[in-house]
């Protein structure tokens, strides 16, 4: 077993002082690692309704929105703050790759079908916090209470 953490952590063989280095780099690496995850949120990885939609984006200023339509659909008109990340694109899963993975999203298209694959891409990839506007911006367009508290 310290063999395979001297190996993880690149500590070089020492006669007498290997294994309590070893041991105690083992607990600093481990602590970082605990530290960064309890910033993080638990894994959310779903679909909403327009209310729960804007609700999280109002109470959540870190979170990043992702429109997934096309560059002309988001210029006709986007959410407010909004990064174009075209679904259709064939090199859309690379873009993905260039995203932070523990950064929590936002994201919609125009009608939901796009932006429901793009969440289980996504899922795939281990993002750890995304969740998806179920029915895009046309569901939002029905749901005035929604609108309401997105421009407050």
């Amino acid at each position: 077993m310290f063999e395979k953490i001297k190996k993880l952590i690149g500590v070089k063989e020492r006669r007498f002082v290997g294994a309590p280095v070893i041991v105690v780099s083992f607990f600093v690496v481990a602590g970082v690692v605990t530290a960064l995850d309890m910033n993080m949120p638990e894994k959310r990885i779903e679909s909403v309704d327009p209310f729960e939609f804007v609700r999280t984006l109002t109470d959540d200023d870190k979170i990043v929105l992702i429109d997934l339509r096309t560059p002309q659909e988001f210029n006709k008109g986007h959410l407010p703050g909004s990064m174009n990340v075209d679904y259709e694109a064939s090199d859309f899963e690379e873009m993905l790759d260039d995203l932070t993975k523990r950064t929590p999203y936002a994201i919609y298209c125009q009608g939901g079908r796009r932006s429901r694959e793009a969440l289980a891409i996504m899922d795939e990839k281990d993002f750890r916090w995304v969740i998806d506007l179920s029915g895009g911006i046309e569901a939002l367009s029905l749901d005035p209470e929604a609108i309401e508290q997105l421009y407050r």
